[in-house]
């Protein structure tokens, strides 16, 4: 308070005196001649102490230069007036101490919340990380719609074709109404070529959009793979009065006008008349319609076959093969073409896939026998020679087999131990030659150099003595 007072008074009252008696000494410096003098120093001071030996004043006084005229000082700058507070003083109060910051409280997440994540991961193309997140979402509420809906959309994305359409029908279990919903489940089942399915969930979907030109087609499509081919020409031309401008259905129109049962029915007769051209022609037009048409690749395949093309065939039987993995006729036509061509494995693989799939089919088990007898397999071969006979009992070309096979058993080990004795041959070479398929003499008489030197480790001239040995012994039978 006191220095604030004492400065107070420096600026208010000494300071102004101070500044006025510098400006008249200046103003009075200026008037006084080079020659005057304005004190006498040998004049006695006043009231000051005396000296111990007067020292006596010489003059050395000397003429000054006369005096350069000097510019005036600047006005001095008036002084700021600071008035003074009535308030006393107080000493700075210190800073307030920050308070240390506290994390932020994280709400309880909600289904809402989860699914909003997980769409934006959508977004991203990140399926599984937001299936991961629909997934938790359904955890607080299994019966949440918008969940439900992005799982499934991931599992299509992710080609969990089951688990999406399980996903779905939960949905419309709760709201039978959701289009969204019967369009997935319809183009489910037709990337599956589950056509019956397909043509009930667009049904399902027509009864709440009738007018909507994708799902008529959707149904004309399940309705020609169905073989219903006049309704699915009227579901076709309904989508084309919707959508006209539709190149692709005006396509699909065309196309199922073919009378295709009657091309296929003229091509199956021209093929068993021996007419292979005719009958294959006629296969490529129905194809050239109905590209995946089952049937008329395998009466293509069979129509190859007979004419002395087997790898044409295959090809055939593979595209079949390719769209219904199950196919019953093209999987006992393929595995009769590898058998003649020698292909004993892929043939054995074929008809071991038809019997698994229909086990009541004896034409496929008396094929596998065929296979499994010329690998040497007897016992197996007779087993499934015995399952093709409880199927059709009747049947005496498989028990003739069976006769034979059992014949080929009793006989193995003594034809053994004759090969075994032929020169050249010894009990590798000769077991060989009974997994090979020749199981008697007879196949022995009958074979010829060829057929024998296809047997590892048989030569030519093995093969000359094996002939020779075995007709000397049928001679002296007869």
């Amino acid at each position: 308070f006191l220095y604030g007072a004492t400065q107070i008074g420096w600026w208010l009252v000494l300071r102004p005196i101070r500044d006025r008696t510098k400006v008249t000494s200046l103003r009075s410096a200026a008037e006084i001649d080079s020659g005057e003098r304005v004190y006498d120093p040998s004049a006695p001071i006043a009231d000051a102490a005396p000296t111990a030996r007067p020292v006596p004043m010489k003059s050395s006084f000397v003429e000054p230069l006369p005096p350069t005229p000097s510019t005036p000082p600047p006005p001095p700058v008036p002084a700021p007036v600071i008035q003074a507070s009535t308030h006393p003083i107080q000493a700075p109060t210190p800073p307030l101490p920050r308070p240390t910051p506290r994390a932020p409280v994280r709400e309880p997440e909600t289904a809402e919340t989860l699914v909003r994540k997980a769409a934006a991961l959508v977004a991203t193309g990140n399926y599984e990380a937001a299936l991961v997140g629909f997934v938790e979402a359904l955890r607080l509420d299994s019966e949440y719609v918008p969940a439900l809906q992005g799982k499934a959309r991931c599992q299509e994305r992710l080609k969990q074709h089951v688990e999406a359409l399980e996903t779905y029908r939960r949905i419309l279990a709760k709201d039978r109404r959701n289009v969204d919903s019967l369009r997935a489940v319809a183009r489910l089942h037709m990337e599956e070529r589950h056509w019956r399915e397909c043509l009930e969930s667009v049904e399902d979907l027509l009864r709440l959009r009738p007018n909507e030109a994708a799902a008529l087609e959707m149904k004309g499509d399940a309705l020609t793979n169905l073989g219903r081919r006049p309704e699915a020409l009227a579901a076709y031309e309904a989508a084309a009065t919707i959508d006209p401008s539709d190149a692709n259905l005006r396509q699909k129109i065309e196309e199922v006008r073919v009378d295709v049962p009657s091309l296929l029915s003229r091509a199956l007769i021209a093929s068993a008349n021996g007419n292979y051209t005719a009958a294959l022609n006629l296969f490529d037009d129905i194809l050239e319609v109905e590209p995946s048409n089952g049937n008329a690749l395998i009466g293509k395949a069979v129509a190859y076959r007979r004419s002395g093309k087997p790898q044409e065939a295959l090809n055939c039987l593979d595209l079949v093969l390719g769209v219904q993995p199950g196919n019953s006729s093209a999987l006992l036509n393929r595995g009769n073409i590898l058998l003649e061509q020698g292909d004993l494995e892929d043939a054995l693989d074929s008809f071991d896939r038809l019997t698994q799939l229909y086990p009541n089919d004896e034409e496929a088990w008396a094929a596998q026998g065929e296979v499994l007898a010329k690998m040497g397999r007897n016992e197996d071969a007779q087993r499934a020679f015995t399952e093709a006979l409880k199927l059709s009992p009747g049947d005496e070309g498989i028990q003739r087999r069976i006769l034979e096979l059992e014949a080929a058993n009793a006989e193995g080990p003594d034809l053994l131990e004759e090969l075994i004795h032929v020169k050249g041959i010894g009990r590798a070479r000769a077991k060989a030659l009974i997994d090979a398929g020749f199981h008697s003499p007879e196949d022995f008489a009958k074979a010829t150099p060829k057929s024998l030197m296809a047997v590892k480790g048989v030569t030519r001239k093995v093969a000359e003595e094996l002939l020779e040995h075995f007709r000397a012994t049928m001679a002296q039978v007869r």
